[in-house]
């Protein structure tokens, strides 16, 4: 579903300059609160868009606690990259504070990896890393 979304917008012919973008919500995830909408910001250099066009998936960093999709670098990147043609999509992601509730695949390699407190630099890391895995 991810994979259509992403190549519909690249051919609808957007034309929005790289300096805007257009917020679209990609998913729905759980956590324990209930469901979160997961939110992308679509970038475009502004030329009608005919053809598929490559496009660069951007994943903010943060360590799976912090950060976001509208980081101010992500202007800089999306300039860049538009004016070569090329898409750019940052991504929303659930983070460590957000308590995933992991899909059935997630949480067998969840399961897998036994009790991994003691390798993780903070509570819930690979827990928050596999939630983000599953929304990316």
């Amino acid at each position: 579903m991810r994979k259509l979304l992403l190549g519909t917008l690249a051919s609808l012919g957007l034309t929005f300059g790289a300096s805007a973008q257009t917020t679209y919500e990609y998913a729905q995830a759980a956590t324990e609160q209930g469901r979160m909408s997961l939110l992308l910001d679509f970038y475009s250099g502004g030329q009608t868009c005919t053809a598929p066009r490559p496009t660069v998936i951007y994943i903010h960093g943060g360590g799976f606690r912090g950060g976001n999709r509208k980081f101010a670098s992500n202007k800089g990147y999306a300039q860049a990259f538009t004016a070569d043609g090329i898409n750019l999509v940052s991504i929303s992601y659930r983070l460590a504070g957000d308590k995933a509730v992991l899909s059935a695949p997630y949480q067998r390699v969840l399961d897998a990896l036994g009790d991994v407190s003691a390798q993780e630099n903070y509570p819930g890391q690979v827990k928050a890393s596999l939630g983000a895995f599953e929304d990316t």
